[in-house]
């Protein structure tokens, strides 16, 4: 079991089914990298993610085409104030400010799940008038929405709504109720539309029928820190074994508690910190050997989201030097986004590895339980947090205690050798012994926690931000940040910061005054690129001569920007009618790697005999268009939209030559008159 070669990109378990289309996709997350964000969407499409032996890449006018397509499809609920800075301002992050949704535990813990629910439906299913077939992906994962290159584990379960039944599976219950209950734990209410998306994909969970993952002959929705879930269902087994980065020592006392076979798999730092009275109670404990780190292994494909950034109360990366958060390149000229053809990349803002994975395994007779999910061995993780877990049940011999902890050659009576046999993960464990008390630093910890409960107080003020034309100043504007009176706000002893929008350089940041005043900040003569509802916050904590800073990002309620504002985002994008030409052509095209081809082909054919042609557009675009009629109409809808879009606006309208409208005003025709029939 948790064979460590068996590897899983999140961005594959992202694409739909063959045959089918995202159509709404429902993500948590602890900690969020919104340029990780960004290339979610791209795993709903045809086009493909780079992996330049570096950071992840992507061709920037094939991410603007996946968010167009998906941002507003696209809704994620993660913890207040643990969105990390963003390494270069990124106007595409326009697109995702009406998805992100801040929230935080009604029970004094954090908001930690890992969950994602996806729901594709068949892409014929409306040609015979039947209702569209409809199929879930549930993902139940230990990773955070951010890039990593940590160990960790994914659970994905799939099934089918059944069309006829009317009843809900029961077992669905209380995955339904969680995904419902999501809104009422958000900072700033979520529009009507998103509450009404929430709750049909809770009522549509009720139905589907999933299919019980293979090895396994049960499974349960597990569900922590919600009205009506078990609290602690890991516990009350003669023999478990906990693998998590993050132990306490009141967990190992709550689990222990019969004074049988326990053990435990984390962080070699985590254990440091247990007592040895926990140590002994346990009846082994193991951590993973430095050497299996992935991170020191060869470079292999960036992942799409991930992330290790856990601590033990509610999964924080430890406060880190302002400096390695805050780079210099962010600008407010919107540039960096790649938009001159060369691939965008994707640095990531807080890349952790080591030791990610979440599993409480416990041997029950003939039989064994598995829960993965998001929950460290904490009791903050099952008594106050959010947390998210699935149950699976199988025999004990496959699934049990023993089937994890056995070596890879133990299945075939120790007749392999070691050369001859796989890895497996109990070969990347190393027993861990200590007899004397753990170190602790004190004042590092206040500081952590001084940060901590400033970040929280930040984050729960109820600000909001507001734009405003500056007077005989065509595109400046002044964006302001203001708090809600009714949130008392307070400066810790020690503790003082500054912030500014992520679409412009630190050094723009404005220091925030104590006490906090009704308009918290105010930046003036903005750019159009500079609009943004992302606000990054710069915290710094002082003892004596010890320090600790932190950055995070928080997305604040924006009003007051011009109401044409994806219009003028995507003329920012896309600024003449050669990128206008590129980016029909991969509308056109089966993937980005046909679009480049088809984009060669063309402009060796055309652009070369015909260099006055209004840049490209014309009769040569005849055929691709009509094949895409005949073939696959839904591409005719989107340059449809993106015609649309681009007339709103005189500089948009320039863009769009008479030559093209010549020949797509009768295509379009043609296409809508098809649609009635």
């Amino acid at each position: 079991m948790l064979d460590p070669h068996e590897r899983t990109l999140l961005r594959d378990a992202f694409r739909p089914p063959p045959g089918y289309t995202l159509d709404r996709a429902l993500l948590t997350t602890f900690s969020l990298d919104l340029i990780a964000l960004l290339t979610v969407p791209v795993s709903f499409t045809v086009f493909q993610l780079q992996d330049r032996r570096g950071p992840l890449a992507a061709d920037p006018l094939a991410l603007l085409e996946a968010l167009r397509r998906y941002a507003r499809r696209v809704t994620v609920f993660c913890q207040a104030g643990r969105t990390y800075l963003p390494r270069q301002g990124q106007l595409l992050l326009a697109y995702l400010d009406t998805s992100v949704f801040e929230v935080t535990a009604p029970r004094g813990g954090v908001f930690h799940p890992k969950l994602t629910v996806l729901r594709y439906v068949a892409e014929d299913a409306a040609e015979d008038g039947t209702p569209a077939t409809v199929r879930y992906r549930v993902l139940c994962s230990s990773r955070n929405l951010t890039f990593d290159r940590s160990w960790d584990t994914l659970l994905t379960l799939e099934g089918t709504v059944a069309k006829r039944r009317k009843n809900a599976f029961s077992r669905n219950h209380p995955l339904a109720r969680f995904v419902r209950t999501l809104p009422n734990w958000v900072q700033n209410a979520p529009a009507a539309g998103t509450l009404d998306h929430v709750n049909a994909l809770a009522d549509e969970l009720l139905r589907v029928d999933f299919e019980t993952p293979d090895g396994f002959d049960d499974f349960g929705f597990c569900p922590l820190g919600i009205e009506s879930a078990e609290a602690w269902p890991v516990c009350g087994y003669s023999r478990t074994l906990t693998v998590a980065p993050f132990v306490q020592d009141g967990f190992v006392r709550r689990l222990t508690a019969d004074d049988n076979d326990h053990q435990l798999v984390s962080r070699i730092e985590s254990l440091d910190g247990l007592s040895v009275e926990s140590l002994q109670r346990l009846s082994g404990a193991w951590y993973m050997n430095p050497a299996a780190d992935p991170a020191m292994a060869e470079e292999e494909s960036s992942e799409l989201p991930a992330v290790a950034d856990d601590s033990p109360g509610g999964d924080s990366a430890p406060a880190t030097p302002m400096t390695s958060e805050v780079p210099s390149e962010l600008t407010n000229s919107g540039s960096g986004d790649g938009t001159d053809g060369r691939p965008l990349e994707f640095a990531p803002a807080c890349q952790l590895s080591g030791l990610h994975a979440k599993l409480f395994l416990a041997d029950d007779g003939a039989r064994a339980h598995v829960w993965t999910g998001s929950a460290n061995a904490t009791e903050a993780a099952f008594e106050r947090n959010v947390e998210f877990l699935v149950r699976l049940t199988g025999r004990r011999n496959r699934c049990g205690v023993d089937a994890f902890l056995r070596p890879a050659d133990d299945g075939d009576g120790g007749r392999g050798g070691a050369s001859d046999r796989a890895t497996g993960f109990a070969d990347l464990l190393l027993r861990y012994e200590r007899t004397t008390p753990p170190e602790t630093d004190a004042t590092r910890q206040l500081l952590e926690d001084r940060l901590e409960e400033m970040r929280t107080l930040l984050a729960t003020a109820g600000m909001r931000a507001h734009v405003e034309a500056v007077a005989d100043r065509p595109s400046c504007y002044r964006l302001a940040i203001s708090r809600s009176a009714d949130v008392p706000l307070r400066w810790l002893p020690g503790v003082w910061g500054a912030c500014h929008p992520v679409t412009v350089a630190p050094t723009a940041a404005v220091q925030l005054l104590d006490p906090v005043p009704g308009e918290v900040a105010a930046f003036e003569s903005l750019s159009f690129e500079g609009l943004t509802s992302f606000f990054a916050f710069h915290l710094t904590a002082r003892e004596g001569p010890v320090e600790q800073s932190c950055a995070f990002v928080l997305n604040l309620p924006l009003s007051g920007a011009p109401a044409d504002r994806e219009g003028r985002i995507l003329l920012s994008l896309l600024r003449n009618r050669a990128q206008l030409l590129r980016y029909l052509l991969l509308l056109l095209a089966d993937d980005d790697e046909a679009a480049a081809r088809l984009a060669e082909a063309f402009q060796e054919s055309t652009m070369r005999d015909a260099p006055g042609r209004d840049g490209g557009f014309g009769l040569p675009l005849l055929e691709p268009l009509l094949r895409a009629l005949d073939r696959q109409p839904a591409r005719i809808d989107q340059i449809a939209r993106l015609i649309e879009d681009l007339q709103q606006t005189p500089e948009g309208r320039d863009l769009v030559s008479e030559e093209f409208l010549r020949i797509w005003r009768p295509i379009w025709a043609a296409r809508r008159s098809v649609e009635h029939d």
